[in-house]
């Protein structure tokens, strides 16, 4: 069965990874970062 996720949690996590990606120096891998700090694998 897939984990489902709250809105507000996607919503959080875009705006990390929007944020992140927004620094050169937090950039790269910012997605897979983020999604670690949250507790999901990718």
């Amino acid at each position: 069965m897939p984990v489902k996720y709250t809105d507000e949690l996607k919503a959080r996590a875009v705006e990390l990874v929007i944020h992140a990606q927004a620094d050169p120096d937090t950039a790269n891998g910012a997605i897979t970062r983020v999604a670690n700090e949250l507790g999901r694998d990718c």
